[in-house]
C-alpha cells in the first residue's frame, strides 16, 4: 500500500526538523526550527529571545552553537546560522 502524500511530507519535515535552545541569565526556551541548508535554520522570531542559541539536529541529535542572522519581528521569523549542522535541508515550493 502506497503511503499518502500527508505522511511522505510529514516525514521529510521530521527530517529537517531542528530543536532550538535558548537561554540566557534569567530564562531558558525551546522551539522548533527548519533547515535550510549550509547550517541555516528558519524559526519563530519569539524563539530566540535569549542570549546563548544552540540547534539540535532530530535526525542524528548532534547540538551546535547558533547565532541569529536576521529578525522579522513582524513575521515572527528569525533566521540562524549554525555552522556544522548535518540536518537535510527541507525543500521549499
Amino acid at each position: 500500500m502506497p503511503i499518502p502524500i500527508p505522511a511522505q511530507v510529514a516525514d521529510a519535515l521530521r527530517r529537517s526538523t531542528v530543536q532550538i535552545q535558548t537561554s540566557d541569565p534569567h530564562a531558558r526556551g525551546s522551539g522548533s526550527g527548519i533547515a535550510l541548508g549550509d547550517g541555516r535554520v528558519i524559526t519563530n522570531a519569539h524563539v530566540v529571545r535569549g542570549a546563548k542559541l544552540r540547534a539540535q539536529s532530530c535526525c542524528d541529535s548532534a547540538e551546535f552553537p547558533a547565532s541569529l542572522l536576521r529578525v522579522d519581528r513582524p513575521r515572527d521569523l528569525a533566521l540562524l546560522s549554525a555552522p556544522g549542522l548535518n540536518a537535510p535541508p527541507a525543500t521549499l515550493a
